[in-house]
């Protein structure tokens, strides 16, 4: 998983690894998380749940400079190797990969011995399209990448109806799909400065989104939503909006 541990990342896709680790260490699972190094050194801890971490380094700086698409077809080819020694190692038996920079391609194409289960959660050629303002993130090769990943795949595990649907011409007519929604561990983002004021309106209704501001994250139908509510005469609500840029 890209991004992992959240706290050195921005990604959403570290907080769904991290919410994974959790669930699994508390049912007495072991976990392996393999993450990009923030340089360019090989190495291995373990983290705060007590998840093995392993970070590959990248290819190059290539998230110092965010002025042009990120390219990563080269990067995706080297963790393939790295992928299947890891295994060999007797460190995992099912592999977990995101659909994000479509990295889990060549791994599918590799020879392995293991199941490996796709996460639909927003590969980047859907985020685009549902976010127009901003600039392109990723290549238009890596973007393929994430086309052929979907189409190959034999499991996948969708986070919504919504995302399934948007991805649906592009997914293995033959995979197992399932859908599971996946929360956000607010308790890991909520500072203790918030969680006092929230404690103090308990007599009124709370809700809270989690995310960062942009139109693929949905505030902006949230806020139309509450406003119908508001108008209805509805009014004992208060309205978190917790992430970056809030």
């Amino acid at each position: 998983m890209p991004g992992y541990p959240p706290e050195n990342h921005s990604w959403g896709i570290g907080t769904y690894a991290e919410n994974c680790v959790v669930a699994l260490k508390r049912e007495k699972h072991e976990c392996t998380i393999v993450s990009r190094s923030l340089g360019h050194v090989l190495n291995e801890y373990i983290g705060k749940y007590g998840e093995l971490i392993i970070r590959i380094p990248t290819n190059n700086d290539i998230y110092s400079d965010y002025s042009s698409p990120i390219d990563l077809t080269d990067f995706a080819i080297r963790i393939v190797p790295l992928i299947n020694g890891i295994y060999k190692e007797k460190k995992f038996d099912i592999l977990i990969v995101a659909d994000w920079g479509g990295e889990a391609c060549f791994i599918i194409d590799s020879k392995r011995e293991y199941p490996v289960i796709v996460t639909l959660l927003t590969p980047s050629f859907i985020s685009e399209k549902w976010n127009p303002e901003a600039s392109p993130y990723l290549s238009e090769k890596t973007k393929q990448l994430e086309k052929q990943l979907l189409q190959k795949s034999n499991y996948i595990l969708a986070s919504s109806k919504e995302i399934l649907s948007a991805c649906e011409s592009y997914i293995n007519p033959k995979a197992k799909i399932k859908i599971c929604f996946l929360p956000t561990g607010l308790e890991e983002v909520i500072n203790n400065k918030t969680t006092v004021i929230v404690n103090k309106v308990n007599k009124n209704k709370v809700i809270s989104c989690a995310g960062r501001i942009e139109n693929r994250k949905g505030q902006h139908i949230l806020l139309k939503a509450l406003e119908i509510v508001y108008k209805s005469g509805v009014d004992h609500w208060h309205l978190y909006l917790i992430g970056p840029d809030t």
